[in-house]
């Protein structure tokens, strides 16, 4: 894989974790005005765009597994700042919608 092979992959992954974490922060804003069903499709959407974000990072390390050599690269290193971050956010609006709906009783 050349050079620009490799950064139009890692701009993808950062293009999906950025998406990712937007709709979780939308998902948050959801649940805040108390829209829970939209809040929770919001939590969807950000799912399956962190799962392509991941998709892509299991490429490149079944890349580098496979003996591809890497050079430091900032641009991959905020890729996967990016990734975490976005984790961390979807993580949190998940428990965030949980507790909006706790507190209207829809939880078990």
């Amino acid at each position: 894989m050349n050079n620009s092979e490799m950064e139009a992959l890692i701009m993808q992954l950062i293009m999906n974790s950025g998406n990712a974490k937007s709709l979780a922060m939308e998902a948050i804003k959801f649940a805040r005005s108390n829209q829970l069903g939209e809040a929770e499709a919001k939590i969807s959407e950000a799912s399956d765009a962190i799962n392509l974000a991941h998709n892509i990072q299991t490429q490149l390390l079944t890349l580098e597994a496979s003996g591809q050599d890497f050079k430091f690269s900032l641009l991959l290193t905020h890729s996967q700042d990016h990734m975490m971050n976005s984790i961390t956010t979807i993580d949190l609006a998940k428990e965030i919608v949980y507790l909006w709906k706790s507190l209207k009783g829809e939880t078990n």
